[in-house]
């Protein structure tokens, strides 16, 4: 969905030598996408059983951290000049136009739709922090970001055979762009936000589906009033 550390596995993928294919959002650009990286063709023959079985591998994060990270990347559409606004005003801008529900909607279009696949219908194993689903000839492996340094070995070994896949930091915000952007990125992560703006990300589907209330609770005193 991005800003979940898709580039940094991907890039460990490649690095033992398995084909991959990165996208975000392969149906392209639809009403609310976020990271739109069209793939049609690859899109139509999953749609008309085309392909030969695939192993689809998708990372989930808390969505306050998420919503974040994917505003600052997606900076240009918000406001054209970073330097000439202060972190407070990219947090009015931040809480009144960036929509939340991206993740959301992304399970619904890009998983669920084009796999005609509900991974809601199926609990998830908090303590173990991934699963693999099966859905028809095709496997998906869904983890948690936070848990990636403890269990991305496992999972990928379960999922693809392959030992010892280790996870680079790559395309991480707070280390991208002009220094000017990454400050204003990291002195935002120290901004307060509102509860009922909480509320509403710790709400959304996916983050109570993928993590406990007390995971949800302690993500949310992070981001309170401190």
């Amino acid at each position: 969905m991005g800003k979940v550390g898709s580039v940094s596995i991907n890039h460990a993928l490649r690095d033992k030598g398995i084909k991959t294919l990165h996208a975000h959002w392969m149906q392209g650009e639809y009403p609310r996408s976020e990271f739109p990286t069209n793939k049609s063709k690859i899109v139509y023959k999953v749609k008309n059983n085309k392909t030969p079985p695939l192993k689809i591998i998708t990372l989930i994060r808390e969505p306050v951290g998420r919503n974040i990270s994917a505003f600052f990347q997606n900076m240009p559409k918000y406001h054209s000049n970073i330097a000439k606004i202060s972190v407070e005003g990219l947090q009015d801008i931040f809480l009144n136009k960036y929509i939340i529900d991206y993740p959301d909607l992304w399970f619904k279009y890009e998983l669920m739709d084009l796999f005609n696949f509900d991974p809601f219908k199926e609990r998830f194993d908090y303590k173990k922090g991934y699963k693999i689903y099966k859905t028809g000839k095709h496997k998906i492996l869904i983890l948690r970001l936070e848990d990636c340094d403890r269990i991305l070995s496992e999972a990928l070994y379960k999922l693809l055979k392959v030992k010892n896949i280790k996870m680079l930091r790559r395309n991480v915000t707070d280390e991208k762009g002009h220094i000017t952007a990454r400050t204003k990125y990291k002195e935002f992560k120290l901004l307060s936000f509102p509860e009922e703006f909480l509320d509403k990300n710790y709400n959304l589907k996916y983050a109570k589906h993928f993590y406990k209330k007390e995971e949800l609770d302690n993500f949310k005193s992070n981001w309170s009033v401190k």
